[in-house]
């Protein structure tokens, strides 16, 4: 969940998952909707083009709190019984990335994310990207003094209904040098599938299956024992799907 009153960074890698170029520009596409999570609007509210004209090879970060946050027209809910009344003042919020380089195949969607926002706000101490507790408690605290004699709107995140969908990572095998083969399965329709590696803690998106069916061959320079995962939006559900992880042993 985005709270769009702090800063909510997107983390933009510059080299191109399909085919491993560093793009000369990207374009981050932002839509916003309420409703139905599956429902995006076919046009984008903003579209931002990053030129990338020294080659750098990193990551950028874009800040979308504000952009996003002018699309909530805050309208309080009223109610004078105790019932459980659905909330008008959240919207669901897609990003893409479109990658220019010498291969025109990168100019597809990547990255594709559905995440709720709200205008809430963290703290100092929760850093940038604040989240919320795992109790799912829109408020600060845990206990609050009522008068008897008035409403009280008590704000919380309801699970989402189960997403039984299913990306299994079967088996890695090196094929020959740099080559390796990744047998998966998967019950659902999917748009990609990226391939990510644990590195000092931190999973990096580095490769791109060139097709959704198993298995997929990449190229990677990690020599030795790694540890691996994939993972893909699911068209259906809006949702990203993760695999389980997988240790190679070289």
């Amino acid at each position: 969940m985005i709270k769009t009153l702090s800063p909510y960074y997107l983390n933009i890698p510059l080299i191109a998952p399909l085919s491993l170029e560093v793009c000369s520009s990207f374009t981050l596409q932002i839509f916003a909707w309420n409703g139905n999570k599956i429902d995006v609007p076919l046009e984008p509210i903003y579209e931002i083009t990053k030129d990338n004209p020294a080659l750098f090879d990193g990551s950028v970060e874009i800040n979308i709190s504000l952009l996003i946050n002018d699309f909530i027209d805050f309208m309080p809910n009223f109610s004078n019984t105790t019932e459980l009344v659905n909330g008008n003042n959240q919207y669901w919020v897609k990003t893409q990335i479109f990658y220019t380089t010498s291969n025109e195949s990168d100019y597809t969607a990547n990255f594709q994310e559905i995440v709720l926002f709200l205008q809430g706000y963290g703290y100092g101490l929760d850093g940038k990207n604040p989240q919320l507790p795992t109790n799912k408690i829109l408020l600060s605290g845990t206990e609050f003094k009522v008068s008897r004699d008035s409403c009280f709107v008590f704000p919380f995140l309801i699970q989402e209904p189960t997403d039984d969908s299913e990306l299994i990572l079967e088996d890695v095998q090196n094929t020959t040098g740099d080559l390796f083969e990744y047998t998966f399965s998967i019950n659902f329709t999917a748009f990609q599938i990226y391939v990510q590696f644990l590195i000092d803690g931190i999973w990096t998106d580095t490769a791109l299956f060139a097709d959704t069916t198993s298995p997929q061959i990449i190229s990677t320079d990690l020599t030795g024992n790694f540890t691996t995962r994939i993972y893909t939006y699911n068209v259906a559900t809006g949702n990203i799907i993760y695999s389980n992880e997988f240790e190679y042993i070289a």
